[in-house]
């Protein structure tokens, strides 16, 4: 029974009045429902307990008591509630503080803290207890409710009022709850609570204890607490140690406060010693405790055993993970495709789900073109169906289903006809009739059908008209459409004459339409008029796109180029040319800046004419360049009056020649004063816009010096003192100059000579200051400081070893001095480093400071010390000197500390007690950054423009040519070879000047450089001036680079683009009377020169060319143009002087070889043989009928004709089938055979494919049904069943109890896979086999939850009765034993019911039904003895009674009413927490159960027997025997049985009894007037006892009970079940009915036979019988034969796989002993022995061959035959070998032999073979009779019938005679007509007449009679 959380009504609980009442007061349930709200939240709880004298000693064992029954609201433990108790009167004292003592402590400890409180009378002094309190909460974790239980009487002493803390601690969220005992203030106590629902006033202490010893029985742990101490649990078995499990602990129940053993994660069970169970796999516990192993869902598993967290539970393949359980994959839902169906209709789309298609008739599975592997199978009957599966990744198998209709080309309506056609679409079955117009006939079928293969039946179809001749025409007289000259037209066509563009039609000099109509006299309307085409149309001229173009450099023109003008004509241009500008005459052109409009003209042979024009626009882009701009001007004037200043003009130059006039704001001789300098400038432009700009500066000084210049990072000041002759220049703040030496501060200018003043020092003492001034350049902190030091000690001697020693050692003393900063007067840090030691001799010439004639030792080495990062730098003058490194680094102390380490070392290494002090030298040195100099005791960067000199330390000058950019550099960047700077300590390469290139000069010859002007030049770079061309010679533009240049100007007559030479002469109509020109003036109009180069407009006279030329010839106009002509030509005429003539034959006038002559009015064809018409387009039809076979159509020649065969057919007339077969394409020893176009393969056993290029899969075939799998050897499949099923495809349910046998009336049922017998009472056993003895006990030693009996209930109850007998003397208040529960899983809820049924608390009894409890009180443990005890209950009205020794003890109603009981499981001695299990200790039953029975109604009080023996219709006492648990005994023959008897078979219920005894008493009633039975069911009355007859669906005593068979199992329907009235039904979804069973549904979309599936109402015969599938059943009627009588020439044959008899008329084929072989032609041919031929196939079809090969293994003997005969029909194939040995497909078989193809019989010693195609064969010895259809004779092939070379091979294997001749011998000798031998030639067969055809088969018939039997 799980957790109960109680919120109080009225009354919580009610007790029957046979037991004492326990009301659970509203005041009390409201008080303990607010506790139990945090009953397992985290929390801290402090009980403040009032022990002053005003509680007195009694209430306070009530108070414990209390506290002890609040305590159990909260689970005690360090995870949810830490609970501390704190007692107060005059003190406080701390009976336990579990928030802070947190480790082993739990109920359990607390419950022993509450147990051993002693009292303590004395003043009341509240406030402290809340203050203790307080400080306990502080020590709660930071996420628990803070809590505060105060149990007072409210009386505080004066002073100690808890109300002001209470208030403070309500307000920081502590909870406060107020108990008020004895008599209590109530004010107070509500002052400190929270609210009203966290106050309870305890006063009767009974009725408390009352509620805390019931409380304590109902509660139920859920959560436990680890204790170290495992002894606490050593009560629960024996030996009392070790009683726990070893998967188990000791634990205390954290809200009941008692030990367990407790199963750790993954173990179940009770705890104790072998009782905790590793949780089986599939199962899970994730956390210790009393509770089961959680059980996986479904479709999952764990890996293994003991598995403890739901995720060990892994889902199987194809499932997936959805919150708890394990569903199923879903792949997207598949949809019937347009027309096909999914078989099932209602396919799942779950993992495993397979979906097949099932195509209707006329639709083929995804395509319509895939080849089937058998031909006579129509695609949609293909099997296997297409099948996909859900696959576990979610996706579908397979491609997307998909059914292409079959359908046949579609059929146009013939031109000038009409069609009806059955259809839109031309699917299968279409039929389509045709129809021509009046005056049309029809070619072709009128009749076509849409065949089943796609195919028309029939041939083309179409409607021929009466037709014209062709209508004449030329190349300018044109026919649309143009079929109307080239062939024949029908009748009513419309033909109209047109002319070629530019010509115009007339009809005998008339404008004309031009159109005819071919009439029904064959010939044309208006044939007789003359027709002709005048030329009418201007040639088309087309110029090029306008051009855009930019001057030639320096020049005024654009030398341009382009396409010219192009011109087309109907006839003839005759003459393309510039019109204007006249002096134009072709590309290139020099065009001049501007817009040029070039206009230009062409003439046909018809003297018109066309024009276009485009324009060439010239842009100037370049602007004038400057010649000469003066230099900046400084003038020095002593006065402030403002002189004039003179300068030379600026000189310009354009190329345009054209320059504005310059624009300057000021001029040469303006005035100018003292003051900032004035810019100059000059600004002019061309004509297009370009300009140029001369800018310079003009500055009057008042002082004759250069301008003073500024330092970088300096200021300069003039004064204007002394006329501006003294400047000041300073660094800004924090910067100096970048130099060594001193930079004096002022200058000032003086004079030196007469014109020449300088900067100098002014009063300086450094007269040798060069000017100018350095820049300046940040002050930056030093690096480091070096300083160097030397000591001088006297020793004795120099010693080589002392000396190194001396080193070492002095070496480690200073690294271990300056790393521990002893001596180091710096922040930063010392680093000492060079350490020299030395030792030299006195020398006499040496002055010494020590005595002369000691040995000196000489320590020498250098400290860099660097200073404080944080170091600033101080300020400094030239006057005032910084001492600041004096005073840093050469302290006092830091020379007595290196001098005192450096003698010591001395000292050491000398090994003496003293040695003089040493002479001391030092020097001191600055430590700058690389590219820094030493400025005082700063660092400065050298500034851009220098570079720092290592050697000098100073910062020097770059030098000309360089610069530097950048500080701290060491060297200058050299400017670009060939550059130079005008002056020193250039900062930028902008500074470095390129020298001046050819064509220009400079004075200094680098830039600024000038052009050079008109008529110089200079060819080499770096010059000062320029040349003069020599001999007078001019240049076209300034800047001339080259002496080539130089020019003379043109002459009169002649021009350039420049005016200089080379030069042009003056075209035709153009002069020119001035040199140096760059055009030639144009001739006025109507006027021309007649030579080139005129020098004078005289030169201009007026010339006709047409007088003068005569240039037109064949009788054409000469017309005079502007300045040319034109010739005007005569129709027929054309050139640019008329000299052709047209010629209107064309290549296509004369077609098939005509010859085509022209004349003057049109031409004439002249036809060769076979042809005729106006363009020999006729041509004699040489196609007749039958000239093509084999359908092929008939193309017709030249005097011959072709034939276009249809596919699968060649030779010349298409008698020859193509032999597919020849590139060998079946694979794997498959056997090829030909077909009509195309090839079979028929494949070897255990492949497939088209080619038999696949192993075949039978898996690919079939589909397992109810989750099988395939497997297959390659030859065969087997479907591997899931366990239950069976059958070829797991279709079929295994009844597990077909073969099984259960005695003595016993039943068997399917369970779990599995048979299982249901005995009836009194048998047990796997097969009902056992006797068993009803009088039995059943012992619980002990009240352990190891011992229990476990009986499972799997019907559905509407009411019951449970009865038993029992004796206990358990007595154990604290306990409530359990002496029956039963749990079920209500599916109606969706939820565990664990207390359906439960007595429990053999104290006082309470029961539990449908989950009410209800108190019944009575005392079961009361006394040692039997007694018998039942409980009933009614469903319909809820009813109950409860019954002790045969009488009714206490009864009611309403309970559980409409409800029922579930399956489920009933369990002897344990209460149920779960489905069938989780015990409880406290629960367990200990004593002795006999005689449980349980009925499916309710006894009457007079039915409930007390004698042993009777037995329950639902469980029975003996079935109890088989399903008992742990230490539970069974005891025979007990007393009990003894002292009451047992029953006999005349009682009811008694397990004597028989059947019908059963059955009356379990409907029994008093009487049967009036009827009591319900629904009105039958009351019968036998042998004086009255009983209800209860028909099937009805239930109960009175059968009062309709049963809801639904509920279990659905009723067994497989989808919908509907409960009725005494029944239920089963029901089916929308696309399905039920089967003959009335369960199952079936779909009626389809019906399945065997493998195959068909559509509902699809048709199909089987074992001869027709039959259709309707609504999902088969219905099948046998097919009867007709009654037949074949003619004379017929024969009566029933061929294997048909249903009835056919009469067939045969043609013949013999093979003769002698080996000569007659055809069906009757021809006849001699074959050899070492040979294989074919002697017929289908090769239309491929269905079936028969070859005859010779025998390999047996060498030939005598010259007779060894041969075998083989057999092909539809890829099965039967062989007879010489020996007479049959069999199929290489299996031997017994005659007479039938199957679905061949049917072989044995006739005296003649083998008889009928296959299903209709051949027939007769064996016998050495001759062969082949007999085929006359139907299909025509079309086969082989040496029967239409032969070919690959019929017959040579036998490579076979085996000669030694000597023997036959490897020469040929295949075939022939006879009598030898064309058969030609390869690809047709059988002659086809050739005969009908007669030849009735003379062999009568001759064959009468010869043959006696071989073919009439089957």
């Amino acid at each position: 029974m799980g957790f109960k959380t109680i919120i109080s009504a009225l009354v919580l609980l009610v007790i029957s009045v046979q037991c004492d009442p326990v009301v659970i007061e509203e005041a009390l349930g409201t008080f303990l429902g607010t506790l139990e709200t945090y009953s397992l939240t985290p929390n801290a709880v402090v009980f403040v307990v009032d022990e002053s004298g005003s509680i007195g000693a009694e209430t306070y064992q009530a108070v414990k008591l209390f506290i002890e029954l609040m305590a159990r609201r909260f689970s005690v433990s360090s995870e949810h509630s830490r609970i501390a108790i704190v007692s107060f009167a005059n003190v406080t004292k701390t009976h336990a503080n579990y928030i802070k003592d947190v480790y082993g402590n739990n109920m359990c400890t607390l419950l022993k803290v509450i147990k051993n409180m002693d009292y303590a009378a004395a003043y009341t002094h509240t406030s402290l207890g809340m203050a203790s309190a307080r400080d306990m909460l502080a020590q709660a974790r930071p996420n628990a409710n803070k809590i505060i239980i105060l149990i007072t009487d409210g009386a505080s002493t004066s002073g100690y009022s808890p109300l002001e803390i209470s208030k403070r601690l309500k307000d920081s969220g502590v909870i406060i709850f107020a108990v008020g005992v004895a008599n209590v203030n109530t004010e107070e106590v509500e002052g400190v609570a929270t609210s009203k629902d966290h106050i309870y006033i305890l006063k009767d202490f009974n009725y408390i204890k009352s509620v805390n010893d019931y409380l304590k029985k109902e509660t139920k742990e859920v959560s436990w607490d680890y204790t170290p101490d495992n002894s606490m649990c050593d009560n629960f078995c024996e030996n009392r140690t070790n009683c726990c499990d070893n998967h188990a602990k000791c634990y205390c129940g954290t809200l009941g406060g008692d030990y367990e053993c407790v199963c750790n994660a993954g173990y179940q069970g009770t705890g104790h010693q072998q009782e905790c169970k590793v949780c089986p796999k599939g199962t899970y516990k994730s956390s210790f405790g009393k509770m089961g192993c959680e059980k996986c869902p479904d479709h999952s598993t764990t890996p293994g055993e003991g598995s403890t967290s739901f995720d060990d539970c892994k889902c199987e393949i194809g499932y997936e993970k959805i919150g708890k359980s394990c569903q199923p994959i879903k792949c997207a839902k598949l949809e019937s495709p347009n027309g096909g169906f999914l078989i099932p209709s209602n396919c799942s789309d779950t993992f495993g789900s397979k979906c097949s298609l099932r195509c209707k008739e006329g639709f083929c599975p995804f395509s319509c073109n895939l080849v089937a592997a058998d031909p006579s199978i129509l695609p949609w009957n293909r099997s296997p169906l297409p099948t996909r599966q859900c696959l576990e990744t979610g996706k579908w198998s397979g491609e997307d289903f998909f059914c292409e209709q079959m359908r046949c080309p579609v059929l146009d309506s013939p031109m000038h006809g009409k069609d009806n056609c059955s259809g839109l679409h031309f699917v299968f079955g279409t039929t389509c009739q045709f129809d021509c117009n009046a005056g049309y006939e029809l070619k072709g079928s009128k009749l076509r059908t849409c065949l089943v293969d796609g195919t028309w039946t029939g041939t083309n179809t179409h409607c021929e008209e009466i037709k014209c001749e062709p209508l004449k025409h030329n190349t300018q007289l044109k026919v649309k459409p143009e079929k109307c000259s080239s062939q024949k037209m029908p009748f009513r066509s419309r033909c109209r004459y047109y002319c070629t563009r530019g010509y115009s039609l007339i009809s005998e000099n008339k404008p004309y339409d031009g159109i005819n109509e071919c009439l029904a006299n064959k010939t044309w309307s208006g044939i007789s008029h003359t027709i002709s085409c005048a030329d009418i149309s201007p040639p088309n001229i087309t110029c090029p796109k306008s051009i855009v173009a930019t001057t030639n450099p320096s020049k005024a023109t654009a030398t341009v180029t382009w396409e010219e003008a192009t011109a087309d004509d109907n006839v003839f241009v005759s003459q393309v040319s510039i019109k204007t500008p006249p002096f134009i005459r072709k590309p290139p052109h020099s065009f001049p800046i501007n817009v040029t409009k070039v206009v230009y003209e062409a003439y046909d042979s018809s003297n018109h004419s066309s024009t276009c024009s485009f324009t060439v626009t010239v842009q100037d882009k370049e602007p004038p360049k400057v010649l000469y701009c003066p230099d900046n001007i400084e003038v020095y004037n002593p006065n402030k009056f403002s002189i004039p200043v003179h300068w030379k003009e600026p000189e310009f130059w354009d190329n345009s020649g054209q320059l504005s006039t310059p624009i300057n704001n000021r001029k040469s001789g303006d005035g100018f004063s003292w003051g900032d300098a004035s810019t100059v400038y000059y600004n002019v432009s061309d004509p297009s816009g370009n300009q140029a700009s001369c800018v310079f500066t003009v500055k009057v000084k008042h002082y004759p010096c250069p301008s003073f210049p500024v330092p970088a990072n300096g200021i300069v000041t003039c004064d204007q003192w002394h006329d501006g002759r003294l400047c000041s220049a300073f660094c800004v703040d924090g910067y100096v100059f970048a130099s060594k030496q001193k930079v004096p501060n002022t200058y000032e200018c003086q004079q030196i000579g007469v014109n020449q003043s300088i900067w100098v020092p002014f009063l300086s003492k450094n007269p040798k200051f060069k000017f100018p001034l350095p820049d300046c350049a940040k002050r930056q902190k030093r690096s480091a400081v070096n300083a160097s030091y030397q000591l001088n000690y006297k020793v004795d001697a120099c010693d080589p070893v002392l000396l190194e020693k001396m080193k070492n050692e002095f070496i480690k003393t200073l690294q271990a001095s300056f790393a521990r900063r002893i001596v180091c007067p710096v922040n930063k840090g010392c680093k000492p480093g060079n350490v020299n030691i030395t030792c030299t001799q006195p020398h006499q010439k040496v002055k010494r400071s020590l005595d002369s004639q000691s040995t000196v030792l000489t320590v020498q080495f250098n400290v860099e010390m660097y200073p404080d990062k944080n170091e600033e730098l101080t300020e400094f003058t030239s006057e005032a000197p910084d001492n600041r490194i004096t005073e840093l680094e050469l302290s006092d102390s830091l020379t007595r500390e290196i001098e005192s380490l450096a003698t010591e070392k001395v000292r050491e290494v000398y090994n003496v007690d003293s040695i003089e002090s040493p002479e001391i030298h030092y020097q001191i040195d600055l430590i700058c950054s690389l590219g820094q100099i030493k400025s005082n005791d700063s660092c400065v960067d050298c500034p851009p423009g220098t570079f720092k000199d290592d050697r000098t330390d100073a910062c020097v000058e770059c030098p000309v040519a360089t610069y530097q950019e950048k500080e701290k550099s060491f060297s200058c960047q050299p400017c670009p070879r060939g550059y130079t700077t005008y002056e020193t300590r250039s900062k930028s390469f902008s500074d470095c000047k390129a020298p001046c290139q050819s064509g220009t000069y400079s004075r200094t010859t680098f830039e600024p450089c000038q052009l050079c002007p008109m008529n110089m030049y200079q060819e080499y770079s770096g010059s000062k001036e320029c040349l003069k061309c020599p001999n007078q010679l001019l240049t076209w533009r300034v800047g001339t680079n080259s002496s080539k240049e130089c020019a003379a100007p043109c002459k009169p007559g002649t021009y350039s683009d420049t005016g200089l030479e080379p030069c042009n002469l003056c075209d035709y109509g153009f002069y020119q009377n001035r040199s140096q020109q760059k055009v030639c003036e144009a001739c006025p109009l109507q006027t021309s020169t007649k030579t080139m180069g005129s020098t004078a407009e005289k030169d201009c006279k007026k010339i006709n060319p047409c007088e003068e030329l005569h240039p037109c010839s064949n009788g054409s106009t000469c017309i005079p143009l502007e300045r040319s002509y034109t010739c005007a030509c005569p129709f027929g005429a054309f050139g640019k002087h008329c000299e052709n003539t047209i010629d209107f034959c064309e290549s296509n006038s004369c077609v098939n070889g005509g010859t085509c002559t022209t004349a003057l009015d049109g031409y004439k064809c002249l036809c060769p043989v076979g042809f005729s018409g106006l363009n020999c387009e006729e041509n004699i039809d040489d196609c007749k009928k039958d000239s093509c076979y084999n359908n092929g159509e008939c193309i017709d020649l030249i005097n011959d004709f072709k034939c276009l065969c249809q596919p699968g057919y060649t030779g010349s007339r298409c008698e020859v089938n193509i032999f597919d077969c020849s590139s060998d394409p079946c694979q794997n020893g498959g056997t090829c055979f030909d077909k009509e176009n195309g090839y079979r393969c028929c494949c070897r056993e255990g492949y497939i494919g088209r080619n038999c290029e696949k192993e075949r899969n039978p898996c690919d075939e079939v589909s397992c049904e109810n989750g099988g799998t395939c497997s297959s050897n390659g030859t065969t499949y087997a479907c591997i069943c899931k366990p239950g099923f069976e059958g070829e495809l797991c279709e079929i349910m295994i009844d597990k109890c077909l073969n099984y046998n259960c005695f003595n009336n016993g039943s068997c049922t399917n369970k779990n896979n599995d048979s299982i017998c249901e005995c009836f009472e009194g048998f047990s056993g796997a097969h009902c086999e056992e006797v068993i003895v009803p009088e039995y006990v059943l012992r619980f030693k002990t009240p352990t939850t190891s011992n229990y009996v476990k009986l499972q209930n799997t019907k559905l109850l509407y009411a019951i009765t449970i009865s038993f007998f029992m004796r206990t003397d358990l007595k154990a208040p604290e306990r409530r034993p359990t002496v029956v529960s039963y749990s079920h899983y209500d599916k109606d809820r969706q939820q565990l019911v664990d207390n359906a049924l439960t007595l429990f608390d053999m104290n006082k009894i309470v029961l539990y039904l449908h989950g009410e409890m209800l108190h019944i009180g009575y005392a079961a443990n009361s006394d040692a003895n039997w007694h018998h005890y039942a409980v009933t209950w009614e469903g319909k009205d809820g009813k109950w009674s409860f019954f002790v020794d045969g009488k009714s003890f206490v009864s009611g109603s309403g309970v559980g009413m409409g409800k029922h009981f579930w399956p489920g499981f009933f369990v002897l001695g344990q209460e149920q927490d779960s489905l069938g299990g989780t015990f409880s200790m406290s629960e367990a039953f200990a004593g002795d159960i006999s005689e449980f029975n349980v009925w499916n109604y309710g006894l009457s009080e007079e039915e409930i027997a007390l004698s042993c023996g009777i037995v329950g219709n639902v469980l029975p006492w003996q079935t109890a025997l088989n399903h008992i648990h742990g230490s539970v005994t069974i005891l025979k023959n007990d007393s009990l049985c003894k002292d009451i008897g047992s029953c006999s078979e005349k009682h009811c219920h008694c397990f004597h009894s028989i059947e019908k005894t059963e059955n009356v008493c379990k409907h029994s009633v008093q009487s049967c007037d009036p009827n009591p039975c319900a629904y009105q069911q039958t009351c019968t009355t036998s042998d004086s006892q009255s009983y209800c007859r209860c028909d099937v669906g009805y239930e109960g005593k009175f059968c009062e009970y309709d049963l809801n068979e639904c509920l279990i199992n659905n009723g067994g329907c497989s989808h919908f079940c509907i409960d009725t009235q005494g029944s239920y039904k089963c029901e089916c979804p929308e696309g399905m009915r039920l089967s003959s069973d009335g369960l199952q549904c079936q779909d009626i979309g389809f019906c399945k036979v065997g493998k195959k599936i068909f559509l509902d109402g699809e048709k199909w015969i089987s074992d001869c019988h027709n039959c259709e599938c309707q609504q999902g059943n088969v219905q099948c009627l046998e097919i009867l034969c007709p009654e037949m009588k074949c003619a004379h020439e017929e024969n009566w044959v029933h061929l294997p796989g048909e249903c009835c008899p056919k009469c067939i008329s045969y043609s013949f084929c013999f093979l003769s002993p002698n080996n000569t072989l007659s055809t069906f032609d009757y021809s006849y041919i001699n074959i050899a022995n070492i040979c294989d031929f074919t002697l017929i196939e289908d090769c239309v079809n491929a269905l079936f061959s028969v070859q005859l090969e010779s025998n390999r293994r047996i060498p030939l003997k005598n010259n007779t035959n060894q041969r075998n005969l083989v057999i092909y029909q539809n890829c099965q194939q039967f062989r007879i070998s010489q020996e007479g040995e049959l069999s199929i497909n290489s299996s031997p078989i017994v005659l007479p032999f039938k199957n679905e193809e061949f049917r072989v019989e044995l006739r005296n010693e003649t083998i008889d073979i009928w296959s299903k195609s209709g051949l027939y064969l007769q064996w016998y010895m050495e001759e062969i009779l082949i007999a085929v259809p006359f139907q299909i004779a025509g079309r086969l092939c082989g040496l029967c019938g239409s032969f070919q070379n690959h019929h017959m091979k040579k036998n490579a294997d076979y085996k000669y005679t030694e000597g023997s001749s036959l490897e020469k011998e040929e295949c075939i000798v022939q006879k009598e007509d030898p064309e058969i031998l030609k390869s690809y030639q047709p059988s002659l067969f086809v050739a005969r007449s009908s007669f030849q055809y009735f003379t062999i088969f009568t001759t064959f018939y009468i010869l043959m009679s006696n071989y073919i039997p009439k089957i």
